[in-house]
This record gives C-alpha cells, sequence and structure tokens, in this order.
C-alpha cells in the first residue's frame, strides 16, 4: 500500500456580509502520497450542507488516490510487456 500523510479540514461558508450561508461548509483534505519522497499532492475541497473534512473529503481523496493508484498499476502492466 501507499504511505499517506494529510490532514482533514471544515469551514463554515460566510457570504460578504460575514454571516454563514445556511449552515454551508468547506470540507477539505490535503495529502502527499510517499511523504519521504512525495510524487503527488493533492487537496479536496468539497461544498456543502454540513459536510466535514473527515466525513467526506478524506475519503474522497482516499478513493481518488486508489483509482490514480489502479490506473498507474495497469499502464506499468502494458509499458512492461511491449
Amino acid at each position: 500500500g501507499l504511505e499517506i500523510a494529510g490532514a482533514p479540514g471544515t469551514t463554515r461558508m460566510r457570504g460578504l456580509d460575514g454571516e454563514g450561508i445556511n449552515g454551508e461548509n468547506y470540507a477539505s483534505f490535503v495529502g502527499i502520497v510517499e511523504p519521504d519522497d512525495p510524487q503527488v499532492v493533492l487537496l479536496v475541497g468539497i461544498q456543502g450542507q454540513g459536510v466535514t473534512g473527515g466525513q467526506v473529503a478524506a475519503p474522497a481523496f482516499a478513493r481518488i488516490v486508489s483509482r490514480a493508484q489502479a490506473v498507474h498499476d495497469q499502464q506499468t502492466i502494458v509499458s512492461d510487456h511491449e
């Protein structure tokens, strides 16, 4: 598996008047793939009602990295057989 270093974050969305926007949050997760030899840094940001970085953005990060790894592995298999 891949080693990941990262952190989630959540902030409440605010309008220009400084007031909250109907419970809208901005959830984020920033992660580094293989932090000892970084090759990929990815920021996932999701806006929505009551979303949090740990509940929504971190799992999205994991799915994106997992899919990217699968595509990379498939390309490596094809390259090795050419």
